[in-house]
């Protein structure tokens, strides 16, 4: 058998050359056809192809976001817990009679799946179940098998199969390699069916987060601006107490100074009454002793008058 040529399609006899022509003009047909089939094959390689960088950006994207919505997420409970030690006791309560006044809601799923409701005090209780569930739906999201993610040898094996039909010259070999060519087709347009499910279901998972993030990010700008209202007002209420406590402050030292004032009028009063009374009793002891040597003369006057 060796150093012979090709096989050759046995012909028992009966055959002509018009046959064989004929034959050899549907061979020429089959090859173009399967040349056009391999360049659709190509194509829908290169859309597989295109359809994994595609959902392989769209799971980075996917995760960045679910990163992006715990972030926010655990920056709204942070400012909700300084709005509430700020505002004191009495603003404490008060922010927080809206949220106690329904626990078991904020507790409870919604059964439409939305998550539309982001109270602080459920994500904390429940620790976060959109999160939990939207990353187990990332963890199922696995990347594709190798075998997927590299198709070029597969499309160069059916281009080898393409070619090898284009020079074989037996039906029953161009037959085989055509029905092992349809079955690849078909496993090929199986795949490239799973990654567009894959891509839209990333396509939608990527605008539920993204719609989950414009509402965190208006909630959080409600929550900032009600926060500066809250300070705004205490701060109000802060310059108020202050500008009372120095007006009391201020009508204190002047009642303090008046009454000083009047005790120091009262200690001069008393000094300059006393400085009477003592000048009055000298004069009242002068004129006593006066009277006394006026007397006294009175008397040697008597004596010595006959």
């Amino acid at each position: 058998m060796e150093g012979r040529g090709p096989y050759r399609i046995y012909d028992p006899g009966g055959g002509t050359e018009e046959n064989g022509s004929t034959a050899f003009e549907r061979l020429i047909e089959e090859n173009a056809r399967l040349k056009e089939r391999m360049q659709g094959i190509k194509s829908i390689g290169e859309l597989l192809e295109e359809s994994q960088v595609e959902a392989s950006k769209l799971r980075q994207k996917a995760e960045d976001l679910v990163k992006d919505n715990k972030m926010l997420i655990a920056s709204s409970a942070l400012e909700e817990l300084v709005e509430t030690g700020a505002a004191g006791p009495k603003h404490s309560s008060a922010l927080a009679a809206p949220g106690s006044t329904q626990p078991d809601t904020g507790t409870q799923k919604s059964p439409s799946g939305s998550s539309s409701e982001f109270e602080v005090v459920a994500a904390e209780a429940q620790g976060c179940p959109q999160d939990s569930g939207r990353a187990s739906i990332v963890q199922e999201l696995e990347p594709l098998p190798h075998e997927d993610a590299n198709l070029l040898p597969q499309l160069q094996q059916l281009e080898s199969t393409l070619s090898g039909c284009a020079r074989e010259a037996s039906k029953d070999q161009v037959f085989v390699r055509m029905g092992y060519m349809a079955s690849e087709l078909k496993r090929l347009a199986s795949k490239v069916h799973k990654n567009e499910q894959r891509t839209s279901f990333l396509q939608t998972l990527c605008e539920t987060l993204h719609t989950e993030n414009k509402e965190l990010r208006t909630k959080l700008e409600r929550d900032l601006e009600q926060r500066n209202q809250a300070l705004e007002k205490l701060r109000c209420e802060n310059q108020e107490l202050r500008r009372m406590v120095t007006l009391s402050n201020q009508e204190s030292a002047k009642r303090e100074a008046a009454e000083q004032q009047q005790q120091s009028g009262v200690v001069v009063e008393k000094a300059a009454g006393r400085g009477e009374l003592e000048a009055k009793e000298k004069k009242v002891k002068i004129l006593e002793h006066q009277r006394r040597e006026v007397r006294m003369r009175m008397r040697l006057r008597l004596r010595r008058s006959p």
